[in-house]
């Protein structure tokens, strides 16, 4: 957790820096090149219950 609260200004930072909306949408592929980054961190906003069955690897989940 205090790892996430670190991370957290520069996820937002970088999210406001690209100019990130709702909409956007990223392919797989994508997702797969920027999960290599350590910068990277892939919020999962599922219910406890569905990310239990089935989330991608190494996401958190709030």
């Amino acid at each position: 957790m205090k790892k996430l609260f670190l991370y957290s200004p520069i996820i937002l930072i970088l999210l406001f820096s690209l100019k990130v909306t709702a909409q956007d949408i990223i392919s797989a592929k994508d997702l797969s090149v920027a999960m290599k980054s350590k910068n990277c961190v892939v919020i999962s906003a599922q219910k406890p219950a569905q990310y239990a069955k089935v989330h991608i690897t190494k996401s958190v989940n709030i």
